[in-house]
């Protein structure tokens, strides 16, 4: 934990100068974004950030709790400027309830003092004429993933250090936190902002980021890393209270998000009170960022998802009226008409969609959880990674479906209920990345494998004899196993005693099947026939199908194939046999994934060697 990484103010303005400017030029019109000033003290540099945008000012008392007055009927948002020192957390609370009560976006601006607020408003100044760079990126230390949004994988030291390191536009933690710390697995996050006091006197055994010591360093905790070194535009800091910026929060002069707004950041995101476990608030901060939304409008889609007994939620401490180009096509506006009206034109509609959609990802978790049992007795790294993803995306989906029913829940008149803030948008795009990232763990995994993890958890109901196999001619055990949250309330799985797994799936379908002919030689070409059966209604539901090739001792993947599209149009799949390929009744398999709805798929392929090609 050293110091040396710590820029001036002087260095973190020239750093946002020298950014480039916004193609469109500086931010729309800010005239409702109202800047209310609560300390004399820091009247001049609210007037001067009102002016710089074109905001209007007003004086409030902190401990209305709320506008007095404004300029406009109904402020767009409404950004806080007040000292540190007088104003306490309960007020701040207060302010936070009283904006969720009128729907305004709100954020805080608490500085010690006016040269501390002139460097806080002058870095949003720059961040509105200026374009932030860096990518996303989140660290879930509950979970035990980081990286990109897209691109999880497992937390490990070397890699949570090298995030922590590294310049970001929005880095996103969540973590055990408490007194101005969180931990991230090994590392942990410091906020001293200078030698540690508590109640005003100095402490001799706390935080001094000058003498290179963090008092919750430990023998697991062994990496100290001060907030204030982060290199990130936004930080979002997920933990129980992380919301430290006010008098009163803790005894204890650290905070993660005064010490992470002393260096490059222009805002902190924190919590008031408890954060909900379940709640998937890192990866929500950055895609609601990437979509384009303001700050404000982030944190207040944060508070409709996240729900805790006391009812404070979720805080910014920085301007809501900021906002970056949007990174990824955002959610439709509700303006009345219900996403995808075809689907879901009535609230009982959407809640049978949401509802489905969590029978179906706790139906994909008990598969995820019979995966990562095999990744762990194969030591093999780069499945534990994707199924650390798999895990991540689940989540997301839950998430998305149950924030759909809690809107239904609230709506006051379900007759002229629709889709608000697009939460199906939401559902379709989780669902999207949960059924990219299940086929990115499949084609990692052997065929005999995730044939086996879709059924491993559930009871068997019915074995029974059917029909042929029609490859060898050998006969067709098939068993049905209980589900009821799959379609149908059952899982369907047949074997040949002699080829193994043939097909997998839901009770009601859809149901495919593979086939390939002949025998194959080392480096020719083969293309497996696929068909399918029973698709409920839906043969253009889309989605991701993979064609596999497993070595049938060592499971070693021989040759893949994949293509995205539909059950009504699935492609002609061609696969080469490698050179070194041994002769063996080696294992072919198909998966397709569409709508956390998996179908398997499975056969044999003879290949032979010749004395020739030995």
């Amino acid at each position: 934990m050293t110091v040396s990484n710590q820029p001036t103010r002087a260095e973190v303005l020239g750093a946002y100068r020298a950014l480039p400017p916004r193609p469109d030029g500086p931010a729309a019109d800010l005239s409702r974004d109202v800047i209310a000033c609560g300390d004399e003290g820091m009247r001049e540099a609210a007037l001067a950030l009102g002016r710089d945008l074109g905001r209007p000012v007003v004086d409030v008392d902190v401990a209305s709790g709320w506008l007095s007055r404004t300029p406009t009927p109904s402020p767009a948002s409404v950004l806080l400027i007040a000292s540190r020192h007088t104003l306490v957390a309960e007020t701040v609370r207060e302010w936070v309830t009283s904006a969720a009560r009128h729907d305004v976006p709100v954020g805080f601006v608490l500085a010690a003092d006016p040269a501390e607020a002139e460097f806080l408003t002058s870095k949003i100044t720059l961040a509105h004429t200026r374009v932030p760079a860096g990518e996303d990126v989140l660290i879930d230390a509950v979970n035990g993933v980081c990286g990109p949004p897209d691109d999880l994988k497992v937390a490990r030291p070397e890699r949570l250090g090298t995030i922590l390191d590294a310049p970001w536009r929005v880095l996103s933690v969540c973590g055990h936190s408490d007194l101005g710390h969180i931990s991230l697995g090994s590392l942990v996050v410091c906020g001293a902002n200078g030698p540690e006091r508590v109640d005003g006197k100095l402490l001799t055994d706390g935080c001094d980021p000058g003498a290179d010591r963090c008092r919750s360093t430990t023998k697991l905790l062994r990496t100290a890393v001060p907030a204030a070194g982060l290199r990130a535009a936004v930080v979002a800091v997920m933990g129980c209270s992380t919301f430290d910026v006010a008098v009163g929060e803790h005894p204890t002069t650290n905070s993660l998000c005064v010490s992470a707004l002393s260096g490059l950041a222009l805002a902190a995101i924190g919590t008031l009170g408890q954060l909900h476990a379940d709640a998937d608030t890192v990866g929500l901060v950055a895609t609601y960022l990437a979509e384009g939304l303001s700050l404000g409008e982030t944190v207040q889609r944060l508070n409709h998802v996240h729900r805790i007994p006391t009812g404070y939620g979720i805080a910014l401490a920085g301007d809501p009226a900021l906002r970056f180009p949007a990174r990824t096509p955002a959610e439709p506006v509700d303006n009345g008409a219900a996403v995808d009206a075809d689907r879901l034109g009535t609230h009982e509609q959407a809640l049978a969609l949401y509802q489905d959609m969590i029978g179906r990802s706790r139906t994909v978790e008990r598969v995820r959880h019979a995966l990562v049992a095999v990744a762990e007795n194969s030591l093999d790294e780069d499945l534990e990674d994707s199924l650390e993803d798999l895990g991540r995306t689940n989540e997301q989906v839950q998430s998305a479906a149950w924030e759909g029913i809690g809107r239904i829940r609230e709506a006051f008149d379900l007759d002229a209920w629709r889709t608000a803030d697009a939460v199906t948008a939401r559902l379709d795009r989780a669902v999207r990345r949960w059924d990219e990232a299940f086929l990115a763990t499949a084609k990692l995994a052997a065929g005999n494998d995730v044939y086996a993890a879709l059924h491993t958890y559930l009871r068997l109901s019915d074995a029974r004899v059917e029909g042929a196999c029609t490859r060898c001619g050998s006969r067709i055990q098939v068993f049905e196993y209980d589900d009821s949250e799959s379609a149908g309330g059952r899982r369907v799985a047949a074997e040949c005693w002699l080829c193994g797994p043939v097909r997998e799936s839901a009770g009601a379908g859809p149901v495919m099947a593979i086939a390939a002919s002949g025998l194959h030689s080392p480096g020719g070409v083969v293309r497996p026939v696929l068909s399918v059966r029973g698709t409920s209604g839906e043969p253009d539901r889309p989605g991701h199908l993979a064609v596999i090739l497993n070595d049938r001792l060592t499971d070693r993947v021989l040759a893949t194939f994949h293509a995205e599209c539909t059950l009504a149009d699935l492609p002609e799949p061609t696969l080469t046999i490698p050179e070194d390929t041994q002769s063996d009744l080696h294992a072919l398999w198909a998966v397709w994934v569409g709508q956390v709805t998996v179908t398997f798929a499975g056969t044999r392929l003879g290949v032979v060697r010749t004395v020739e090609q030995a």
